[in-house]
């Protein structure tokens, strides 16, 4: 059972959101600061894809403005997803040993 700061009973479906939720903006974060670790060289190129597999999208260098945003789009949205079922599958296991521990 999940309780929310009332102490009301929380679906487990909004927990698992509120994980992807976390997760997603942390992959998102961990984007912008790769970007900007390669951009001033202090990152290898290594690093950024292995951490940020979709940063090999950037490599299309679009030309217009909506080609420009729908490339960034893909590359941090999909870097946002990637960590988001990351975070969702960790607080889905934190969640049953937990609750594991609880029955013991």
């Amino acid at each position: 059972m999940l309780l929310d700061q009332y102490g009301t009973d929380v679906p487990r479906e909004a927990h698992l959101k509120r994980w992807f939720l976390a997760g997603g903006a942390v992959g998102v974060l961990l984007a912008l600061l790769l970007a900007v670790g390669l951009h001033y060289d202090a990152v290898s190129s290594g690093v950024v894809l292995t951490l940020w597999p979709a940063a090999m999208v950037q490599l299309i260098d679009p030309k217009t403005i909506g080609a420009k945003i729908a490339v960034g789009l893909i590359a941090y949205g999909s870097n946002f997803v990637i960590y988001g079922l990351v975070g969702m599958v960790a607080g889905f296991s934190l969640n049953r040993l937990l609750e594991l521990r609880k029955r013991r």
